[in-house]
């Protein structure tokens, strides 16, 4: 597991968010519509996930 601290993880989602928007643009404006992610599984155990999830 890597730690990243905040301002590395904030930067990391400014930049996401910017490709997203490029890419909605490219798509004619239509919304993007994120429907699954990614949890390691020591968040995914503490938020209490599904265990094979």
């Amino acid at each position: 597991m890597v730690n990243l601290d905040e301002s590395t993880v904030k930067e990391n989602v400014r930049r996401l968010m910017y490709k997203l928007e490029a890419i909605r643009k490219k798509a004619g404006d239509a919304p993007i519509q994120i429907n699954s992610g990614f949890r390691s599984k020591a968040h995914n155990g503490n938020v209490g996930g599904a265990p094979n999830s």
